[in-house]
C-alpha cells in the first residue's frame, strides 16, 4: 500500500554508505545473547579427562548426540572450546596422560589437540567405523586402533600412529562376522566378533592380533549361542581405563556372563531380583586397581526401581567374588565408577541425594541431599539418566565429590558435593521454528488503538475512556516508584524488577521455540536470553523429528502448527499446554492454514501435500483472497478462495529437470515509509512496492543454469528474470525480499557467457556471488508509468501477454552482482515500526560460523559502475560500485563468538525506530541481539551519565554567570583594538642563524610578539650571550627562550642538522638566516673546491634544514619555512657569479618545496643592503663611503635597511596562511635604481 507523498525521512537512507556499529559499545556482550549449546550428551562419550599431563585439573569431554565435539569447564559449565564434526553418532576415547582426544565420526578419524580444540591431524576413510580404542602395549607405546566395516561386511582393523594417524598396518577380517570391540592385554589385541551359529543364537569369536605386526597369534570361540540373539546382548562397560572384559547377558536378563579376553573361561553371575517387575536394563561399571583386579558395580534396573551388586574379580586367577549388594530403591538413578590413588569409588546420584561408595563396603562414606533447584521453569528436567564423577579424598572421612548429570531431557548439570554448580540446556538445540511475542502489550494496545480508529465516534470515545480507567489501575505503584526511578536513573543503577519486566522500548519480547526432540520453550529477549519456561510438548522416538511447520504467538498466546495438520495452544506466561488439535490420518494432508473471512472469524483451511486445498468452511472469505501452495513435486499454485470451491489462478510448473531451491516472499510486517526514492537532484524513482511478489530460484541439474523469477501471487505473471550459468547446485542457494527489492546468492562457475545481472557482467567470475535488485515503477524519473495518477497502490492485476514480452506492467529493475568471500545459507532483513530506518540484509554465513548484517547503502544496485559518484549521487550515500564485496568484521552480529548451526533468522520491530531485534536458531545454538542500522539515534547509550549533564549544565550556568562581565569587558576592550593583528601567542618558532643581525631581530620581534623562540648558532658563547641579551631586553621571555649549537660549515653539516631537530621536537615555524662570508671572487679564481664551500651554508644548509625540519612542523598551512636570498640574485654584481648563483638558486629552491612539502608553506625573502654587524668587520672610512653611495644610489629612500625593518618580512611570512611559493622583497628600492 502506497503510505503518502515523498517524505523528508528518506534522507535518512543516505546515511547507509557510513553505518555505526550494530550496537552502542557499553551495551556489547550486554543486549545481546547467546546460548551456546552442544546437544544432548551420549554417556558412552562423555568423560572427565586431563587435557595435559602436568594439568591439575580436568575437563569434561563430550562427543553429543549432534556430533558436537566440546570440552566444558567443570567449575562453571562454559564451553571452553567446540567442533562440530558432521551428523549421526560417533566415538570419542582419550588417551592416558597425552595431550589428545580422538574422534570418530561419518568414516573419519581425527585428533585434537585437548587443550585448545586444535586438529592435529585426521584419518579420512569411505567404510563405517564400529570400533575405536587407544590401547597402550607392553613396552608402554600407545597406538589408535580402530574397525571399520564396508558394505560387503568386510571388517578391517588398523592401527595409527597416535602422533600423525598414518596407517601402521591392517589386518582383514573377512568372515563376514559382526565386529564388537576391540581390547588389549598382555596377549595383544583382542578383536571380538559376534558369529552366527547354525542352530539359532549367535557366538563370540575372539582374535588375538600382534601389536607390532598385526599378525593373529591366536583365535578362540566362547560358547554363548544360547545367550545372544544379537548385538543389543552385549553390554558395553563403562570404566576409567581400557579393560580387557566383555560381559553380556543371557536373553531373561537373569544371568551375566563374564569373559577376560584372551582366555575361554565364562564366568557366570546370578542376578538378584526384584519380585515385583523383570530387570528391564543392566549398566556395568568397572575401574582397575594397581594390584591387577577390577573392581564391578553391575546396576539393575525395572521399571519402578532399582539396586546394584559389587563384584571384585581377580585378573590372575579369573576369579569372581561378590562384595556387597546395595538394596532396592525407586526412581531413576544413575551409578559411576572412578578411582583415587588406589582406592575405588562408585557414586550413586538420584534425584534426591547424591551418595558415596567404595568396592569395599556398602556403607556409604558420604551423602549430600540435593536441593529442589527450579531451573527457569523447565519441566521434567530431573530424570536422571548417566552421570560422569571425580572423586578426591581429603582425609579419612572428607571428600569432594564432583558429578556431571545427564538429564532425561537431554540437559545436563553438575553437582558438587551436593550443591549444584551450573546447569546447561542442551535439550533447547536443534530448533525448527520460532515466533515473536509481545507478552508485555504494546502489540496489543496497538490493536486497541486500531479498534478505535474504525469504529464511529462515540464508540471510539467509550472505548478508550474503559482503556484509560484501566489504565488508572496502576497509577498508584508507578506514582510510588517513580523517585527511586529518577533516582537511579540518574546515577546508573540497575532496579531489581519484580514481575513483568519494563517493556518501554519494546525490548523485552518473548521468543517462543520448538526443537526437532518436541520441546518448547520460551525465551525473554531484552533479558540476556532468560528461559521463561521450558516444557517437553511431544514425546519423539529416537532418530526422529518433531515436524513443526510453524508458530503463530500474540501477547498471551502461541498456536504451533505441526505438519499433518496437528496443533496445539500454549499459554505463554505459564508455560502450560491447554488444547491440542491431533491431525488427520489422512497421508495428504500437510499443514492447515487460518485466514479471517469477511466478518472477521478464523478460517481453516486444509493444505494437502499435492498443493491442493480442502474445502474451506466458510465461503465469506473474499474474491481478492489468495492462497498460495507448493507441492512434493515443486509445483507452485495460486489458489482463489472466493468461492465455495476454491479455484485454481495460476500454476508455476518447472521446466525438465529443473526444481525450485529458493523461494521467498514479503515479510508479513514489512512497512514502506515512502513510495519513493529521492535522488541526490530532488527528482524521484517512484518504487515499485506489491505486497503479493515472491521470488522464485531454480535450477536446471542438467545445464547448472539458474533462473530467479519475480512473479505477482495475484495473477502468477513473471515479472522478471534473472539467470545465471554454472550454478553449482551443491552450495547454499538463499534469497530475500522485502519492500521494493530483493537478493540472492549462488554459487557460479566460469562461464563464457554474460551473467544478466542488469548493470553489470560478470563472465569469467567464479565464486560465492550475490546479487541484489530493486523494482521501480518506471526508469525515467518522477514518471509512474502505467499507474499514471494512481496513489495509493502498485498491486497490478494479471496482464494478458506473450510470455516472450514482458507485461506492460512490469517493473523497471536494477541489478548489481558482487563476489563474496563465502556462501551465504539463509537471509532476512531487518525491520523496524515504520520503515524509515534503512534496512539491513542479515545473513547466515555458516563457514564463518557468523551471522552478519550488510548496511543496505553497501549493496545499493543503483551506485554508479566503472566511475566515481557524481555529487547528486553522493549527496545520495551512493558511491562507486565495487565487484568484490568483502565481509567487514564490524558487520558480525555475534562479534567474536561462533554461532554454530545457525539456519534462520528472524527480526521483530522494536518501539524504538532505529532498532530491529533479531533472533537466530539452528540446529544447535540460539543468539539474539538488537541492531541499529544507521545507530541508537533515539535512545541515549547505557554509558549516558546524566549526573554529569546536570552537573556540566549546572557549572556553565555558575561560569556564564562569572564570566558574562569578563566577557562584555573583553568585547568593549576588542573595539579599540586594531582588528587585523595577528596573535603570535602560539608560535613555537626556530631561528638558524638568531644569534645576530637579521636573525637577531626577528628573534626580539617574535618575542615581542609573545612566541615561544629558538635561536640555533655554530658557536655555544654566541647562543648564550644572544639569550642573555634577549632576555634582558624581554624579561618576559623566561621560559619563551631556549638555544641550541649547530655547525652548518662542518662535514658533518646532516648529522648536526638531524641533531638539532631530534632535541627540539614539534615546531610551527621554521626561519634560516644563517650566513657565512660572501665568496665574492672573480670567475677566474674560482675552483670546484672554493665553489662547492661558498654555497655550504647559504644554499646546502637550508635545502637540508627543510628535508628534515618539515617533520617536526605541525602539518597544515598553519606552519612555514621562510629561507633568506639577497638582491643579488634578481640584479647582477661584478665579480659576484658564484654568490648569485647560490642566490638565485634559492629562488626555485623555494617553490619546488612549496609543492613538496605542501600544505606546509616555503618562502623566500630577498634583502638588499642591511646594515649588520658584519659590516663593522670593514674601515671607518670605507665604510662611511660605502654607506654614501648606497643611500645616494643604491636605493629611493635614501635610507639604508636596519635589520628591524626587514624582520617585519620574516613576521609577514609567518602570519600569512595564504602566502607560500613567494619571494617577499624588501631593499628600499633598489631593483628600481641603476648599477
Amino acid at each position: 500500500m502506497r503510505l503518502g507523498a515523498i517524505n523528508v525521512v528518506s534522507l535518512l537512507f543516505f546515511l547507509v554508505s557510513c553505518p555505526a556499529d550494530a550496537i552502542y559499545a557499553d551495551e556489547a556482550y550486554r543486549v545481546d545473547f547467546h546460548h551456546v549449546l552442544l546437544g544432548h550428551p551420549q554417556p558412552a562419550t562423555t568423560f572427565l579427562h586431563r587435557p595435559a599431563p602436568a594439568s591439575k585439573a580436568s575437563l569434561l569431554y563430550t562427543l553429543s548426540e549432534r556430533s558436537v565435539l566440546g570440552a566444558v569447564n567443570p567449575k562453571d559449565g562454559s564451553v571452553v572450546w567446540r567442533q562440530q564434526l558432521g551428523n549421526g553418532r560417533g566415538l570419542l576415547k582419550a588417551s592416558e596422560g597425552g595431550t589428545t582426544i580422538i574422534t570418530a565420526v561419518n568414516g573419519t578419524i581425527q585428533a585434537w589437540d585437548a587443550a585448545e580444540g586444535r586438529l592435529v591431524w585426521d584419518w579420512r576413510g569411505s567404510e563405517e567405523i564400529t570400533a575405536l580404542e587407544i590401547l597402550t602395549s607392553e613396552d608402554a607405546a600407545q597406538a589408535v586402533y580402530i574397525v571399520t566395516r564396508n558394505s560387503g561386511s568386510k571388517a578391517t582393523i588398523r592401527k595409527l600412529s597416535e602422533d600423525s594417524g598414518a596407517v601402521l598396518w591392517e589386518h582383514e577380517d573377512e568372515s563376514g562376522d559382526t565386529p564388537l570391540a576391540l581390547s588389549m592385554s598382555k596377549q595383544g589385541v583382542h578383536f571380538v566378533v559376534l558369529h552366527s551359529a547354525l542352530l539359532q543364537g549367535s557366538k563370540i569369536r575372539v582374535s588375538t592380533l600382534q601389536p607390532s605386526s598385526g599378525q593373529i597369534v591366536n583365535s578362540l570361540a566362547l560358547s554363548s549361542d544360547k545367550d545372544i540373539s544379537d548385538a543389543r546382548s552385549i553390554l558395553p562397560i563403562e570404566s576409567t581405563g581400557s579393560l580387557p572384559l566383555l560381559a553380556w547377558v543371557d536373553r531373561t536378563l537373569t544371568n551375566l556372563r563374564l569373559n577376560i579376553l584372551g582366555s575361554n573361561h565364562v564366568t557366570n553371575v546370578k542376578l538378584a531380583s526384584d519380585k515385583r517387575a523383570d530387570i528391564d536394563r543392566i549398566h556395568i561399571y568397572a575401574s582397575s586397581n594397581p594390584v591387577g583386579a577390577v573392581d564391578i558395580l553391575v546396576h539393575c534396573q525395572t521399571k519402578g526401581s532399582h539396586w546394584a551388586e559389587v563384584y571384585h574379580l581377580d585378573m590372575k586367577s579369573e576369579t569372581l567374588k561378590k562384595v556387597y549388594q546395595l538394596p532396592s530403591q525407586e526412581g531413576p538413578t544413575a551409578f559411576s565408577a572412578t578411582a583415587h590413588g588406589s582406592t575405588t569409588y562408585f557414586v550413586r546420584t538420584t534425584e534426591r541425594d547424591v551418595t558415596l561408595f567404595t568396592s569395599t563396603s556398602e556403607q556409604s562414606v558420604g551423602q549430600w541431599t540435593l536441593p529442589s533447584k527450579p531451573h527457569d521453569r523447565m519441566s521434567k528436567t530431573s530424570g536422571v539418566t548417566h552421570a560422569i564423577s571425580e572423586v578426591v579424598s581429603r582425609g579419612t572421612s572428607k571428600y569432594a565429590v564432583r558429578s556431571a548429570i545427564i538429564l532425561s531431557s537431554g540437559d545436563w548439570k553438575m553437582i558438587y558435593n551436593g550443591d549444584e554448580s551450573w546447569f546447561r540446556p542442551e535439550s533447547l538445540a536443534g530448533v525448527v521454528a520460532a515466533a515473536w511475542a509481545d507478552t508485555v502489550g504494546h502489540e496489543h494496545l496497538a490493536e486497541e488503538l486500531a479498534a478505535e480508529s474504525h469504529s464511529n465516534v462515540v464508540a471510539a470515545y467509550l472505548h478508550r475512556l474503559r482503556r484509560h480507567l484501566k489504565d488508572a489501575r496502576e497509577f498508584p505503584s508507578w506514582a510510588k516508584n517513580l523517585p527511586d526511578r529518577i533516582i537511579d536513573s540518574f546515577l546508573g543503577r540497575e532496579r531489581p524488577s519484580h514481575g513483568p519486566p519494563s517493556n518501554s522500548f519494546g525490548f523485552h519480547k518473548v521468543v517462543v521455540a520448538a526443537t526437532d526432540s518436541g520441546r518448547l520453550f520460551a525465551l525473554e529477549a531484552g533479558n540476556q536470553g532468560k528461559i521463561i519456561w521450558s516444557v517437553q510438548a511431544s514425546e519423539i522416538e529416537k532418530g526422529q523429528r518433531w515436524a513443526v511447520e510453524k508458530i503463530e504467538a500474540d501477547h498471551d498466546n502461541a498456536l504451533v502448527r505441526i505438519s499433518g495438520g496437528e496443533s496445539l495452544r500454549i499459554n505463554l506466561k505459564q508455560g502450560i499446554i491447554y488444547d491440542n488439535q491431533f491431525g488427520s490420518s489422512a497421508p495428504s494432508l500437510k499443514t492447515t492454514a487460518v485466514l479471517p473471512d469477511v466478518s472477521g472469524s478464523a478460517i481453516s483451511i486444509q493444505i494437502n501435500t499435492d498443493g491442493t486445498l480442502g474445502l474451506p468452511q466458510s465461503s465469506h472469505l473474499g474474491p481478492e483472497m489468495i492462497i498460495v501452495t507448493q507441492d512434493e513435486k515443486m509445483v507452485v499454485r495460486g489458489w482463489s478462495l472466493g468461492t465455495p470451491k476454491p479455484q485454481l489462478v495460476w500454476k508455476f510448473v518447472p521446466r525438465p529437470n529443473e526444481k525450485i531451491v529458493t523461494l521467498a516472499r514479503r515479510p508479513a510486517k514489512d512497512p514502506v515509509a515512502s513510495i519513493g526514492k529521492a535522488l541526490g537532484d530532488r527528482n524521484v524513482l517512484y518504487k515499485f512496492l506489491s505486497p503479493n511478489l515472491l521470488v522464485i530460484g531454480t535450477v536446471d541439474t542438467d545445464t547448472s543454469l539458474a533462473s530467479f523469477h519475480i512473479l505477482d501471487s495475484i495473477s502468477g505473471s513473471v515479472l522478471h528474470t534473472l539467470t545465471h550459468p554454472n550454478v553449482d547446485a551443491n552450495q547454499p542457494i538463499t534469497s530475500g525480499l522485502s519492500e521494493n527489492w530483493f537478493a540472492y546468492s549462488v554459487f557460479s562457475g566460469f562461464s563464457d557467457d554474460a551473467v544478466d545481472t542488469g548493470a553489470e557482467t560478470l563472465a569469467a567470475a567464479k565464486g560465492h556471488q550475490l546479487v541484489v535488485s530493486e523494482l521501480f515503477e518506471s526508469s525515467v524519473p518522477n514518471d509512474r508509468g502505467v499507474l499514471g495518477s494512481t496513489l495509493n497502490t502498485s498491486s497490478l492485476g494479471p496482464s494478458a501477454v506473450d510470455d516472450k514480452v514482458a507485461p506492460s506492467d512490469s517493473p523497471y529493475v536494477i541489478s548489481q552482482t558482487y563476489l563474496i568471500p563465502a556462501a551465504i545459507s539463509f537471509m532476512a532483513v531487518s525491520t523496524t515500526l515504520q520503515g524509515i530506518t534503512p534496512r539491513s540484509l542479515l545473513c547466515v554465513v555458516p563457514s564463518l560460523n557468523s551471522v552478519i548484517a550488510i548496511p543496505r547503502g553497501f549493496i545499493d544496485p543503483r551506485r554508479p559502475v566503472g566511475r566515481d559518484a557524481v555529487a547528486a549521487e553522493m549527496e545520495e550515500g551512493l558511491f562507486r560500485h565495487n565487484a568484490v564485496l568483502d565481509f567487514d568484521p564490524k558487520w558480525a552480529l555475534n562479534h567474536m563468538r561462533e554461532v554454530l548451526g545457525i539456519q534462520e533468522v528472524m527480526t521483530s520491530p522494536s518501539m524504538l525506530e532505529s532498532t530491529s531485534l533479531v533472533f537466530a536458531f539452528g540446529s544447535l545454538d540460539m543468539f539474539g541481539t538488537r541492531i541499529a542500522p544507521i545507530g541508537g539515534f533515539d535512545i541515549l547509550g547505557k554509558g549516558f551519565n546524566k549526573m554529569q549533564l546536570i552537573g556540566t549544565v549546572a557549572a556553565l550556568a555558575v561560569g556564564t554567570g562569572l564570566l558574562a562581565p569578563m566577557a562584555r569587558k573583553k568585547q568593549t576592550d576588542s573595539r579599540w583594538k586594531v582588528t587585523w593583528v595577528h596573535d603570535c601567542h602560539a608560535f613555537l618558532i626556530l631561528i638558524i642563524g638568531g644569534t645576530s643581525g637579521i636573525g637577531f631581530a626577528v628573534a626580539e620581534a617574535s618575542l615581542e610578539h609573545g612566541a615561544h623562540v629558538i635561536i640555533s648558532s655554530s658557536q655555544e658563547s654566541r647562543v648564550q650571550t644572544s639569550i642573555e641579551r634577549l632576555s634582558t631586553t624581554y624579561p618576559s621571555s623566561k621560559g619563551r627562550l631556549s638555544g641550541h649549537v649547530c655547525d652548518l660549515s662542518s662535514s658533518n653539516m646532516e648529522e648536526n642538522i638531524k641533531s638539532l631537530f631530534s632535541k627540539i621536537g614539534q615546531l610551527d615555524h621554521i626561519i634560516f638566516t644563517a650566513g657565512d662570508k660572501l665568496a665574492n671572487m672573480g670567475i677566474h679564481e674560482a675552483t670546484l673546491e672554493n665553489v662547492q664551500q661558498a654555497g655550504m651554508v647559504r644554499f646546502f644548509a637550508p635545502l637540508l634544514v627543510a628535508k628534515h625540519g618539515s617533520k617536526s612542523l605541525s602539518p597544515g598551512p598553519a606552519s612555514s619555512i621562510t629561507l633568506t636570498t639577497g638582491t643579488v640574485s634578481q640584479k647582477p654584481i661584478k665579480g659576484w657569479s658564484i654568490v648569485a648563483s647560490y642566490a638565485a638558486g634559492a629562488h626555485g629552491m623555494i617553490r619546488n618545496l612549496a609543492l613538496d612539502l605542501a600544505p606546509i608553506r616555503v618562502n623566500l625573502v630577498s634583502p638588499g643592503a642591511v646594515e649588520t654587524e658584519m659590516w663593522n668587520a670593514m674601515p671607518k672610512e670605507q665604510l662611511q663611503q660605502f654607506k654614501e653611495g648606497i643611500e645616494s644610489k643604491g636605493t629611493t629612500t635614501g635610507k639604508i635597511g636596519q635589520p628591524s625593518d626587514v624582520a617585519e618580512a620574516y613576521l609577514y611570512s609567518m602570519k600569512d596562511r595564504n602566502c607560500t611559493g613567494t619571494v617577499i622583497d624588501t631593499n628600499g628600492g633598489n631593483l628600481l635604481v641603476g648599477s
